[in-house]
């Protein structure tokens, strides 16, 4: 499948996981204060899925390759957060699950239970990570974002996806088992399972090669001159992240063969 370009672009069109973000808030609307920052979250409602074509993917993109790459910490903290809502906020079946989403962000801002980083220590391990994709270097990059409170494999790479979706991409739970039950041994090979915070070496070089193939799946696809369609009816050319996002959206290796689902989560 990996290799039939229009198995993939469809794949990709078919694409629905829910564009949910979180947006800093004027104090009265706030839903919650990370770092001091009022915040809300923003996007389709539950049952709006025909209301995507007013939340592009693309614009999705943007936001928060926006807020981690700015000269702003707050912006960093707040795409950091964001990342991790967008993460959560949809579960299978398509159901919202915002409540939930916003208190893993919370997690991240040291407002949960558990031990969280300082918020120099977010930006600081942001801005090295993303220095690391800048130079090419995909395994120091997500052996830098592993290192944060809260991120094993799975979020850590959405964070580097967002950060660089030209050359980066996803790698949770659904893509490592699409990987290990793949037939083609390309993809077997780059199966490792992203339980933990364990065998990280093994977890880095997996995903560097995860995200490498798909960046060179991605210029074959733009050498073909295939485009994929976004929410909004725009014609996109094909990144990482979009190859990775195809192949996520096939679903679980238990789906009969060819079905494509829109309701995976992306944890």
């Amino acid at each position: 499948m990996f290799d039939d370009h229009e198995a993939l672009t469809r794949a990709r069109n078919a694409y629905a996981y829910a564009p949910l973000r979180l947006v800093r808030s004027e104090s009265a609307g706030a839903q919650a204060a990370l770092w001091d920052m009022p915040v809300q979250f923003a996007g389709p409602l539950e049952g709006q899925a025909s209301a995507f074509a007013s939340w592009p993917s693309w614009d999705l993109d943007q936001h928060h390759a926006g807020l981690l790459r700015s000269q702003n910490n707050d912006d960093v903290l707040l795409g950091v957060a964001s990342v991790t809502f967008w993460g959560f906020a949809q579960g299978r079946g398509g159901r919202l699950t915002t409540a939930r989403a916003l208190a893993r962000a919370k997690n991240i801002a040291g407002l949960g239970q558990h031990k969280a980083d300082e918020a120099s220590t977010i930006v600081d391990k942001v801005r090295i990570f993303s220095a690391h994709l800048d130079r090419g270097d995909r395994q120091a990059a997500i052996n830098e974002a592993m290192s944060l409170q809260h991120h094993g494999l799975a979020f850590a790479s959405k964070l580097l996806a967002f950060a660089s979706p030209e050359t980066a991409c996803v790698y949770d739970e659904v893509i490592s088992l699409r990987l290990g039950a793949s037939d083609d041994n390309r993809l077997r090979a780059l199966h490792v399972s992203t339980a933990g915070k364990h065998r990280l070496a093994e977890k880095a070089s997996a995903y560097a090669g995860w995200a490498q193939l798909c960046a060179s799946k991605a210029s074959d696809l733009n050498r073909d001159g295939r485009l994929w369609l976004d929410w909004d009816g725009s014609e996109r050319s094909w990144r990482a992240v979009d190859v990775e996002r195809a192949y996520f959206g096939l679903g679980r290796p238990s789906a009969p063969s060819g079905e494509l689902t829109v309701a995976e989560r992306r944890a």
